[in-house]
This record gives structure tokens, sequence and C-alpha cells, in this order.
């Protein structure tokens, strides 16, 4: 429970970072994050607050590599939400990013960043899928001096898209 009302699970063992507008929970010795930001100034319709950020951070260089996945209104516990997702910086971060309003005097956004290339036990994992029924590939590691990247794909669910 954080002092200024809110409450998040996050995994055992993340560290939180305290800044002056927003919240870090950080994963130890990782590059995944879940950030949560507030405000008692909402902007009003979560949908068009995205797109104007959106429009404002390309503009002003704040995301260099950006690449939009998609900017689509949500349900989420029957408050007005809408999420933004993208993609951006070197090495390619993937950011989901929920805008919501649960009072005309406050809004929280939670920006969960992950890098794009899988490392550790979740590139073990999803090695292990994808060869598992191709004995080819097992002992593909050891037979090149270069390590084959997996990446995380995007995925938008059916929701309203906007352009």
């Amino acid at each position: 429970h954080d002092p200024t009302g809110f409450s998040v699970a996050v995994p055992a063992g993340w560290h939180q970072v305290r800044q002056a507008l927003h919240v870090d929970y950080q994963e130890p010795g990782g590059g995944r994050y879940l950030r949560v930001d507030q405000t008692n100034t909402p902007a009003g319709d979560p949908l068009t607050d995205w797109q104007h950020q959106e429009v404002s951070d390309v503009a002003n260089g704040v995301l260099p590599g950006y690449q939009r996945i998609g900017i689509a209104r949500v349900g989420y516990r029957g408050w007005p939400a809408a999420d933004w997702q993208f993609t951006w910086g070197s090495p390619t971060l993937h950011v989901l990013s929920r805008n919501l309003v649960t009072s005309p005097h406050q809004a929280y956004a939670l920006y969960w960043s992950v890098p794009d290339i899988l490392e550790d036990e979740e590139y073990a994992a999803t090695w292990a899928g994808l060869t598992g029924d191709r004995p080819y590939y097992n002992d593909y590691q050891s037979r090149t001096d270069r390590r084959l990247p997996l990446v995380r794909l995007g995925v938008l669910r059916p929701a309203e898209e906007t352009s």
C-alpha cells in the first residue's frame, strides 16, 4: 500500500523507487518495471489524453525509435480507461501504458515497460517451447558463434481502435 492511497501487487523482490511525481517498481537485475503516476487534475477522456500525449512525445523526441502498436479505449473496473501500446528506444522497450480516471480529482497512469528481447528464464522457456518438436534446433547454440535473439511481439486485443 502506497502512502498516497493506491495499492499494487508486484513480484516478490522488486524494488520500489519513488520519484517526485511517480513510483517505479523495478525487477532486480532486469529491465522490467511498473511505473505508477498519478494526478489530482485528470485531463478528462483517457483516450483523448493518450492521443495528445503521443503527439507531444513524438514531436518533442521523448521516445526515439517510437513505433505505435495501438491506442484503444478499454474497460477497467468501471472507470474510464485507455491503453497505449508502443515500442521505443535502443535496445527496444515494449510499453503498455494504461490511463484511468477514478474520479473527477484522481487519475493514474500504469506504465509497464519490458525489454523486447527475451532474456534468462523467459528466453529458455520460449526457446524450449519453439524447439521441442524440432530436434535439429536442440543443439543450435552449440553450433554457432551467435545467439539467436527471441523478441516479444505486440498483441492488440479487440477494442475500439483509433488512428
